[in-house]
């Protein structure tokens, strides 16, 4: 087992596929699923394959962030810093990266 956060690029057939984010620690996987042909994308969570790369990327930097702390930029810890990490501000962050758009029936 690894410690470290990975992002695995699945890919059945050209043009579609997903990428999973997988983490150490065991918890389920995100999926962020890719279709480059518009005519393919038959869910409206479904994305084009630059978009689900940067937000799998983005994700994967959250939760390594929540764990380590800020880059040595001098950034702040903000609501990511160790005494919050058990009050859910973290997981609120994860989860809102995650959140998938609402379907809406009918036109505008």
């Amino acid at each position: 087992m690894t410690d470290r956060i990975r992002i695995i690029k699945h890919k059945a057939v050209p043009q579609c596929g997903s990428f999973e984010v997988r983490y150490p620690d065991g918890r389920p996987s995100q999926y962020f699923y890719w279709d480059d042909l518009p005519s393919g994308r038959l869910n409206p969570q479904t994305l084009d394959r630059e978009t689900a790369l940067e937000k799998a990327k983005a994700l994967a930097r959250a939760f390594v962030g929540m764990k380590t702390g800020p880059s040595h930029g001098g950034e702040s810890w903000g609501r990511h810093s160790p005494r919050h990490w058990g009050d859910g501000a973290c997981e609120q962050s994860l989860a809102a990266l995650t959140q998938r758009a609402p379907v809406h029936a009918g036109g505008p």
